[in-house]
């Protein structure tokens, strides 16, 4: 069967159509059983088309932010019996290239523990999964989408359930259905882009030593743009894993050879994973990142969770915004049933929603990995990884904004926070051979440095031309408008903020 999305306006209207449901959500993953337990809570009646049978496992780093907690509270999810006896993390390690380079609590943020949990998602998803069942909604598993056509005054959808066809008249379909979505691709007749992907491999091990109630982060030349964990399950296991992001030149290791690799080449690993064991198979899978270009809504239609690429781009978690994304479609669709307004303009308060509350982090991050992309100049990215370790030593606001971006506690969508990190970003670049007259001039010791640094960049820039001259000029043009484009977003915010505070003097 082909796949089609159309508004089929030459559909009969009958005065009183017959729907199986209001709702059928794609997907029972957290955003989907999420959304499916908001709905029925309003009272809709909400039908879940789940492939897999549960409990399922899913690639993930299991690392539950402070963030997705306090959404999984408000469920009443984090306070049953079986989440209370999962593993907690109150502490987290940094490690640059091998060796520590800041280590603290979870910084403190309204509303919010400080502490995350790790939670195998074979767990965390069923526990989710229940809570939808409970407040009503119809889940059935073993059950594929094969295609949905978006007619007048329904959507018809057509699923698989072992051999038997199954079709479903609804008023809305929810596409929650992650990385390889048949929603969003049947709705924007597009797939996602290399680009806007990443890559992870993940693993468990047993006879992991250190601090079990410590979670640590890994930068290096060989993740980077990117970066690898290991988060305690147990007092004795971990999930350890590696994240790459897509769209990178010269592409990085496959990330399952990389993280075997990893585990055995970086001391701050090694340290922790020396005499432990593999459990099971290093698992790989992609990962949707955020795109601008591609819709979240259509008539009759709505994306969440990773289907709608919302995943946190600053530490790779998926969970917090899949939850998020579900409650904010839940109302737009409750809304919709009452107004009877299926249409894409009337489901765009979901949209706008995501935008208000999500785009302009995700504005700011799409520029940073512009520049990022090109791992030839590796020692300057991670040279701005280590000045912001420095910085949040003698900086304690600094320290909190920056551990709170990488433990999903804040997301970068106001101006000082974005400017936290391209302020820092800029001052990696100078460092590596960008060093400003006025600089040198004011500390002539610099200049030695400075000039080692910038034959250093020059003579690597040099080599990656020569080897592939239009990923370089690709990459260069990018690289002036991704700079640019971080000088005016944050100088727009900038002004706004004098804007409004010479106002309020007035």
């Amino acid at each position: 069967m082909s796949l089609t999305h159309v508004d089929d306006t030459t559909t009969t209207n009958v005065e009183s159509p017959k729907y199986d449901c209001d709702v059928i959500v794609v997907g029972a993953g957290p955003a989907g059983a999420a959304a499916a337990y908001y709905m029925a809570k309003d009272g809709l009646k909400v039908i879940v088309l789940e492939q897999a049978i549960f409990p399922r496992d899913k690639v993930c780093g299991d690392f539950v932010s402070p963030g997705s907690l306090g959404e999984l509270t408000k469920m009443g999810i984090a306070t049953l019996e079986a989440f209370q006896e999962t593993h907690t993390v109150d502490y987290a390690t940094i490690y640059l290239s091998g060796k520590p380079l800041v280590a603290g609590t979870f910084p403190l943020v309204e509303d919010m523990p400080r502490y995350s949990r790790v939670i195998p998602r074979r767990v965390l998803d069923s526990l989710i999964l229940q809570a939808a069942r409970k407040a009503g909604a119809t889940v059935l598993e073993g059950t594929r989408l094969v295609n949905f056509v978006v007619q007048k005054d329904w959507v018809t959808v057509v699923a698989a359930q072992k051999e038997e066809t199954k079709t479903f008249r609804t008023r809305l379909i929810v596409g929650a259905d992650g990385n390889n979505s048949l929603v969003a691709r049947i709705l924007t007749k597009a797939s996602w882009s290399k680009t806007e992907r990443a890559l992870v491999a993940r693993a468990y091990f047993e006879g992991v030593t250190g601090n079990s109630s410590e979670a640590n982060v890994f930068y290096g030349n060989g993740s980077f743009p990117g970066y690898s964990w290991l988060f305690p399950i147990s007092k004795n296991e971990a999930n350890v894993g590696v994240g790459l992001v897509g769209g990178a030149s010269p592409e990085a290791e496959n990330p399952k050879n990389l993280l075997t690799k990893l585990i055995q080449n970086d001391a701050g690993m090694y340290s922790r994973l020396k005499d432990a064991k593999l459990k099971g198979e290093i698992e790989v899978a992609a990962l949707n990142l955020h795109d601008a270009q591609m819709p979240i809504v259509g008539d009759r239609v709505m994306l969440i969770g990773e289907a709608a690429g919302l995943v946190n781009p600053y530490n790779g978690e998926g969970i917090q915004f899949g939850l998020k994304s579900a409650k904010w479609a839940s109302e737009t669709a409750t809304a919709s049933m009452k107004s009877k307004n299926f249409a894409e303009s009337g489901l765009a308060t979901y949209s706008k929603r995501v935008e208000d509350e999500l785009g302009y982090g995700f504005k700011i991050s799409a520029l940073m990995l512009g520049l990022l992309r090109n791992r030839n100049l590796n020692h300057a990215w991670l040279r701005w990884i280590e000045l912001m370790g420095e910085k949040s030593k003698s900086d304690p606001e600094y320290a909190r904004l920056t551990s709170g971006i990488l433990s999903g506690m804040i997301f970068p969508n106001q101006e000082e926070t974005a400017r936290a990190l391209t302020g820092t970003l800029e001052e990696a670049a100078l460092s590596v051979g960008l060093t400003t007259f006025s600089q040198v001039v004011n500390d002539p010791s610099k200049l030695p440095q400075s000039a080692e640094n910038m034959l250093q960049t020059g003579v690597v820039a040099a080599r990656y031309a020569a080897q592939d001259p239009f990923a370089a000029l690709k990459w260069g043009m990018e690289a002036a408008t991704r700079m640019t484009e971080i000088a005016t977003v944050v100088s727009k915010q900038v002004l706004k903020e004098y804007k409004n505070k010479t106002g309020s003097q007035q």
